[in-house]
C-alpha cells in the first residue's frame, strides 16, 4: 500500500472515529470543539467528571431543603445532572453560562425542569432577589486575567448566603505551568491571580480536596462564606 494510501485509511479512520464519538456522545464532542474555537474560556477538553461533579455538590448536599443553588460555568451541563439528580422538592436551581451555544444546549437539556432556570449571561451580570445556600462554579478562573478574575470572586461571595459556601475547580498544576510558560507580564499576572485566590479562601473557611479522576486532576475548593465578612 502505498504512503498516499496509508494516509487516507489514516484520516478515514479518525474521521470516522470523531463522528462515532459526536453521535453518541454530543455534548463531550461540543465541548471539545468549544475548547479548540475558545480554550480559555472552556479550560479543558473534557467535561468535568461525574467523581468531580459530585466533590462540587457535596456541601449542597449537606445543607436541608428547602435550597437556593447556583451553578456558574455549566458548559455541556456534567455538574447540572448531578445537581438535578439531588434536587428535593422546594429546591430552587439557577444555572448561569456565558457561552450562549452552550447555552442554548443547556436548555435543551434541561428546560424541561421546573426547578431549574438557565439564564445566559456572565455571572456578574445576574442580579437575583435573593442569595443561594450553594455556590458552584467551573469555571476556568486560571485561564482569566486577574482583572477579570476579581469581580466574579466577589460577585460568587455577594451571591452567597453567608453560612453558605462556595465550590470551585482549580486544575492541579495549571499555576505552575502557567508561570513555567508565562513572560515577565504574564507571570506577574499569574502572581495576582494566586493572591486573588489566597486572599478569597484565607477571608473565608476554606477545604480543599484532591480529585485526581478529572481531566486534567483538579483541586476542588469548598469557600465557606463566614457570617461577618
Amino acid at each position: 500500500m502505498s504512503i498516499w494510501r496509508w494516509i487516507l485509511f489514516g484520516a478515514t479512520t479518525v474521521f470516522v472515529s470523531v463522528m462515532l464519538y459526536c453521535y453518541f456522545s454530543f455534548g463531550s464532542c461540543l465541548f471539545f470543539a468549544r475548547f479548540l474555537y475558545e480554550p480559555g474560556q472552556t479550560g479543558s477538553i473534557v467535561p468535568t467528571s461525574r467523581i468531580a461533579a459530585t466533590e462540587l455538590i457535596q456541601p449542597m448536599l449537606a445543607t436541608q431543603a428547602p435550597r437556593h443553588i447556583l451553578e456558574v460555568g455549566a458548559g455541556t451541563g456534567p455538574v447540572t445532572e448531578v445537581i438535578v439528580e439531588h434536587l428535593q422538592p422546594g429546591d430552587i436551581l439557577d444555572v448561569v453560562e456565558v457561552d450562549d451555544e452552550l447555552c442554548d444546549l443547556l436548555k435543551q437539556k434541561f428546560g424541561y425542569h421546573e426547578q431549574l432556570g438557565i439564564h445566559c449571561m456572565p455571572v456578574e451580570q445576574w442580579q437575583p432577589d435573593y442569595q443561594y445556600d450553594a455556590t458552584i462554579s467551573t469555571i476556568p478562573l486560571m485561564n482569566l486575567t486577574a482583572e477579570q478574575i476579581a469581580p466574579i470572586l466577589k460577585q460568587l461571595e455577594t451571591l452567597t448566603k453567608p453560612g453558605g459556601s462556595v465550590s470551585y475547580l482549580e486544575y492541579i498544576g495549571g499555576a505552575e505551568l502557567k508561570k513555567l510558560l508565562a513572560n515577565k507580564d504574564e507571570s506577574e499576572d499569574v502572581q495576582k491571580k494566586l493572591a486573588l485566590f489566597d486572599a478569597f479562601q484565607n477571608k473565608h473557611d476554606t477545604n480543599t480536596v484532591s480529585v485526581m479522576a478529572n481531566v486534567p486532576p483538579t483541586y476542588v475548593h469548598h469557600v465557606g462564606i463566614k457570617k461577618s465578612r
